[in-house]
């Protein structure tokens, strides 16, 4: 064979390897017949542990990018169909390539196209990864947020009765304890005393001044009667 078909050959060689040694289903842990459904829920798992913003560990973006790369093909029916017939065309090819290279030029240009097409898919996939693990990561915070709302609500709801309930106390102790006046000062209080004073030395006078005026009205009514009095009582003699 001439130097083109011999590197050729290695290409195929470690495309082989390649596509055998990235094992998605290993990658994810999960089984070949696995379901869709299973497949993203241990990517979310994954990728809340390995994206590169909480976790620091160096290898952490690579293992990421390839657990979304891995979620990115065997989460859609038709890449997964072709990733599984790739792996199972890989083994066939390995071993049939044993047995000689006769039709080896003829399949080059099916495998070159193959293999663009198959790294084109994984460069997209890794574009995809950081969009792609927080759109799981959003949804998987809100199915994690809507099993725990009814823990909430009931705590929620507990706590404003708490404080209605303590609202509704304070306004009955108002009602109940008026509040006090706020004490007053020094200056305050001698006005006040000096007021009241007042006050009462007025009344006190009112009270004299009426009590003197009573005085003089049974006195002027005595002095009006004494001197029919005193004629009543000599006319009495008199008789």
């Amino acid at each position: 064979m001439d130097v083109n078909t011999w590197t050729r050959f290695i290409i195929l060689i470690i495309y082989t390897v390649g596509v055998t040694a990235t094992d998605y289903y290993k990658i994810l842990g999960v089984k070949p017949n696995a379901t869709e459904k299973e497949i993203k829920r241990k990517f979310r798992q994954l990728a809340i542990k390995y994206h590169p913003d909480k976790n620091k560990d160096p290898k952490a973006e690579e293992t990421f990018c390839s657990i979304a790369e891995a979620c990115d093909v065997l989460s859609n029916p038709d890449k997964r169909r072709q990733y599984d017939a790739q792996r199972h065309q890989s083994f066939t090819s390995s071993s049939s390539n044993r047995d000689g290279f006769s039709d080896f030029d003829s399949k080059m240009h099916d495998f070159f196209e193959e293999f663009e097409a198959f790294h084109k898919a994984r460069r997209q996939a890794y574009e995809r990864a950081h969009q792609y693990s927080h759109q799981h990561a959003h949804q998987y915070a809100h199915e994690s947020a809507y099993e725990s709302a009814p823990q909430h609500v009931q705590k929620n709801v507990s706590n404003l009765i708490l404080f209605v309930l303590l609202i509704v106390i304070w306004i009955y102790s108002k009602k109940r304890n008026p509040q006090r006046e706020s004490p007053i000062s020094t200056d305050e209080a001698i006005h006040r005393s000096e007021h009241m004073k007042k006050i009462r030395e007025q009344q006190q006078k009112r009270y004299e001044q009426e009590a003197l005026r009573r005085l003089k009205e049974k006195q002027q009514k005595r002095y009006k009667q004494e001197p029919l009095r005193r004629l009543n009582e000599k006319q009495a003699i008199y008789y």
